[in-house]
C-alpha cells in the first residue's frame, strides 16, 4: 500500500512538473513507468502507543520517461518540484523521504535523461490497539527486545 501511494504522488509530481506528458483517459501518464527496483533494510524496532516500527526501507525507484523527442523532455521542472517536497507521510503521520539519487544530482544529464532514479525511504510498520498485538504483516512475531538487548532489533 505504501509503495503504491509513492507511485501515485511521484506520478502526480511528474504530471504537474511536465505539463506536456501525455496522459490516458483516467489520467496516468503513457509515457512513463515508475518500478521499485531495489530495497534494503535497516532494522530498528521502536513501539510508539499505537504502532510497531519495525524498521526502515530504503528502495530505488526508477521513472522512465518514453520521450522520444518530446518538448517535455527537460526534467528541471521536476527536480526542483522533488527538491520542494522530498517528504510526505503514510496514513498514520509516519514520514517517507524522497530524493533523487546522488548520482542524477551530480551529473547535469539528468535534466534530459529518460531514466530518473530516486532514493526512497519509509517504514516498514503496524498499527496495533494498545495491549493487543499487530494484525498486519508481522501478527504473531514478537521483537526480541530484552533487557539485554536494551530494545535492539533482533530478527524480522
Amino acid at each position: 500500500m505504501i509503495e503504491q501511494n509513492i507511485k501515485n504522488h511521484l506520478e502526480s509530481l511528474i504530471a504537474a512538473a511536465l505539463p506536456g506528458i501525455p496522459l490516458n483517459e483516467r489520467g496516468k501518464s503513457r509515457s512513463l513507468v515508475i518500478a521499485f527496483e531495489r530495497r534494503s533494510l535497516s532494522p530498528l524496532f521502536q513501539e510508539q502507543e499505537d504502532l510497531r516500527i519495525y524498521g526502515w526501507v530504503t528502495a530505488v525507484v526508477s521513472c522512465t520517461f518514453f520521450s522520444g523527442d518530446n518538448d517535455w523532455a527537460d526534467k528541471t521542472e521536476l527536480l526542483k518540484a522533488v527538491c520542494r517536497e522530498p517528504v510526505l507521510f503514510t496514513a498514520d503521520g509516519l514520514p517517507v523521504k524522497i530524493a533523487l539519487s546522488e548520482a542524477d544530482l551530480e551529473d547535469r544529464r539528468a535534466l534530459t535523461a529518460d531514466v530518473l532514479l530516486f532514493e526512497v525511504t519509509y517504514p516498514l510498520y503496524d498499527v496495533v490497539e494498545p495491549g493487543s498485538r499487530p494484525q498486519g504483516a508481522f501478527a504473531g512475531w514478537d521483537p526480541d527486545i530484552g533487557a539485554a538487548h536494551e530494545g535492539d532489533y533482533e530478527r524480522l
